[in-house]
């Protein structure tokens, strides 16, 4: 069985669902999920912090569930916690401050239930 792939945008980070569904009538709810925080680049609808040269610090929409529960990446390459970034919380501070231009994806992993209008 071939999976699915359903963008959502919300309020708070922008996530895909897989997986497990449940539906009724009026609402599909996705129980496994995939999502995504960002900063700069031209597809970032909600930025978590400024990228100037300048700035370390960018606040994340979710509370991971861990340090090992987000991957960063700064211009699409890997970054290591502790070396590249450190996690306190929500806040993400990395270890050079991105310059203008760049871009940061944080994304998470685990499970995150979320209900989606169905079609």
């Amino acid at each position: 069985m071939r999976k699915k792939f359903w963008p959502i945008s919300g309020a708070a980070v922008l996530c895909g669902f897989l997986g497990i569904q449940a539906q009724s009538l009026l609402t599909s709810t996705y129980v496994t999920a995939e999502c995504w925080d960002c900063a700069g680049g031209s597809s970032c609808p909600k930025p978590i912090g400024t990228i100037d040269g300048k700035n370390v610090k960018f606040s994340l929409r979710r509370a991971p569930l861990g340090s090992a529960a987000i991957d960063v990446y700064l211009n699409g390459l890997h970054q290591r916690i502790n070396a590249d970034y450190k996690l306190a919380g929500q806040t993400l501070t990395m270890a050079k401050a991105p310059q203008s231009g760049d871009s940061l994806d944080v994304r998470y992993s685990g499970s995150f239930a979320a209900t989606v209008a169905a079609k």
